[in-house]
């Protein structure tokens, strides 16, 4: 394997591995050291890949989301009822969040609120993504309503916000429940009632 490849692969590693401790145990609760040790490489070659944790979290962020971008725009190509697009692509979260015994969540919404006015760069990156997140479920409701599927009392954009605002609050109420029952709720009364004619 090329030395180019290999550092490529050792960094999607790492990030990898930061995304899985850093949603499960917070910012402050993932080191470094821990990080490395999982992928096995020193400490030290950890700040050949990134400068500092900060800009390394910043990463991650961007990393989680361009999976999350990934996985609608794959929903969105399979799916021509853009209401079922949008449902769809909350439900396999939903999914994987209740099979891991409400472990992590959403990493955006968690760093968000464990940081709140810390690192800076980070909450820029979390703020960056989560408007594309709201864009892309704003194409998503534009094309419903075109079509008369979808209600046109709000704009596509404050429409979008408003999902992902209530989907970000029903995962802290998941968390700290540890009950599906603010999922039911997004999905049973909530998503149905805004994606509504």
């Amino acid at each position: 394997m090329k030395r180019s490849d290999q550092k490529k692969q050792s960094r999607e590693l790492l990030l990898q591995q930061g995304l899985t401790l850093i949603r499960s145990q917070g910012y402050h609760g993932t080191g470094i050291q821990e990080i490395v040790n999982a992928v096995g490489l020193p400490k030290g070659s950890f700040y050949n890949y990134f400068e500092s944790k900060e800009s390394f979290v910043t990463e991650v962020v961007g990393y989680f989301a361009q999976r999350s971008h990934e996985s609608y725009a794959k929903i969105r190509q399979e799916t021509p009822d853009p209401r079922e697009c949008i449902k769809i692509f909350f439900v396999e979260k939903a999914e994987k969040i209740i099979e891991s015994d409400f472990q992590g969540g959403c990493i955006l919404g968690n760093l968000s609120n464990e940081l709140s006015n810390q690192q800076p760069e980070v909450q820029q990156a979390i703020a960056k993504e989560l408007n594309k997140v709201a864009a892309l479920i704003a194409e998503s409701v534009k094309e419903g309503q075109q079509a008369g599927l979808i209600n046109q009392k709000m704009s596509p954009s404050s429409l979008a916000d408003l999902i992902l605002n209530a989907w970000e609050g029903a995962l802290i109420r998941v968390n700290s429940s540890r009950s599906k029952a603010p999922f039911d709720q997004f999905f049973g009364e909530f998503l149905e009632f805004c994606l509504g004619p």
